[in-house]
């Protein structure tokens, strides 16, 4: 049986718990790896191993999108 990915809202998580689940998140969606801080933004269609790190919330480093 074929299941549909299932689309989450803004979640927080371990680095090694969104890896196991690589959840989809919804458009706009934020989500934290609560161990390293870098975080993602949904776009309703990427799992998560595939999407961007945007930035840091300790270093404040954030991805440049020129």
């Amino acid at each position: 049986m074929i299941f549909d990915p299932v689309i989450i809202g803004s979640t927080v998580d371990t680095k090694t718990g969104f890896a196991t689940k690589n959840p989809i998140l919804a458009e706009d969606a934020f989500g934290l790896e609560l161990d390293t801080m870098d975080y993602k933004v949904g776009d309703g269609e990427t799992a998560w191993a595939e999407l961007e790190v945007v930035g840091n919330l300790v270093t404040g480093e954030a991805e440049d999108d020129t």
